[in-house]
């Protein structure tokens, strides 16, 4: 998928997720059956050879690495200056910024200029001296809830606390997720190289095809050279945007600010655009249990003992087994099944 397709992807698969967590099941996913269809049927894992190999195949979970655990320095990062608190004027300027930024996004004749100074003066007690000419029902409407929000948002003796406390639980989230990495292809060269010791160690196919668990909790990576990490901006617009819901019942309305932060932990550098990557997010150090596994693709450089053993295991649980070979003519790699269900 191109970089737009796959944020199209990323919105409609977070929105299922956030769907079957407020329903408590999986009866409403119908609606997103033509989504699912664009997920991968199969999907791979590279692993090094080690005290885990036989315990996760046999058991067949994959174990979800701390996000400080990730090959890119930049995964996860937050962008924030620790210093600041919410009694500070930035919080005053972000919060004013957002919630302006969510009124323009209403189709009405409010000028986003005007309306930061209206909020301004909601939030300093003061009786508005602007008399914008908003007659409509719809104008109207929009002004109780923005002139609600500032008030009783701003002015809640338990908003400070509230917010420091996700301000802290945002930056220390590198920590908390979980991450499990998985690729479309099982044929890249430097992966073989990177993350199976050397051509040394096996790769993993899954059959994705009917696991709807998976599909729920596992994206694409989003591939860039930049990316929203203000996490002050990001957490304030979350904020405000779930008040608008609550006070609004849109329920259409609460994914875009909660993408923002979601971004911060599927995308990654463009030179890793290559990984071609999908991602199981969860908590950190969780064995996720995985679909069953197809087949297991050895290295060229896997030991005899390492390749009966693979062996052994793909009679007790039913999987195929191949063994890679160099393809000179194109300086490819193919496989040659050496044993078969």
């Amino acid at each position: 998928m191109n970089k737009k397709r796959t944020k199209k992807y990323v919105k409609e698969a977070l929105s299922l997720r956030l769907s079957l967590q407020n329903t408590k099941g999986l009866k409403s996913y119908e609606k997103y059956e033509e989504h699912l269809k664009n997920f991968p049927k199969s999907l791979f894992k590279y692993r090094c050879f080690d005290k885990y190999t036989v315990d996760s195949i046999s058991n067949n979970y994959l174990y979800l690495a701390s996000t400080k655990e990730l090959d890119d320095q930049f995964e996860c990062t937050a962008n924030f200056d620790s210093n600041i608190t919410y009694s500070n004027k930035i919080i005053k300027k972000y919060f004013v910024k957002e919630v302006a930024n969510m009124i323009s996004d209403y189709p009405s004749n409010f000028k986003k200029s005007e309306m930061k100074k209206w909020i301004y003066e909601c939030l300093d007690k003061k009786s508005s001296k602007i008399k914008p000419n908003y007659s409509s029902k719809e104008s109207k409407e929009i002004l109780k809830i923005f002139g609600t929000l500032v008030s009783g948002m701003w002015m809640n003796e338990k908003t400070p606390y509230i917010f420091n406390d996700l301000i802290k639980k945002a930056l220390s989230a590198k920590d908390k997720f979980g991450i499990g990495s998985l690729s479309e292809i099982n044929t890249s060269q430097v992966m073989w190289d990177m993350y199976s010791d050397h051509y040394s160690g096996y790769c993993v196919e899954y059959d994705t095809s009917d696991d709807i668990d998976l599909k729920i909790n596992t994206f694409p990576v989003v591939y860039g050279n930049k990316k929203q990490t203000n996490i002050l901006s990001i957490l304030i617009g979350m904020i405000v945007e779930e008040y608008i819901v609550n006070l609004s019942n849109n329920k259409e309305y609460t994914l875009e600010r909660s993408l923002d932060y979601f971004y911060l932990i599927i995308t990654k550098y463009k030179e890793w655009e290559f990984q071609k990557e999908w991602r199981i997010v969860g908590d950190a150090y969780f064995k996720f249990p995985m679909p069953k596994i197809k087949s297991i693709y050895l290295g060229k450089k896997c030991t005899s003992n390492n390749e009966k053993l693979i062996i052994k295991l793909a009679k007790e649980l039913g999987f195929s087994v191949y063994k890679q070979k160099d393809n000179y003519v194109d300086l490819s790699i193919d496989f040659e099944k050496i044993f078969n269900l």
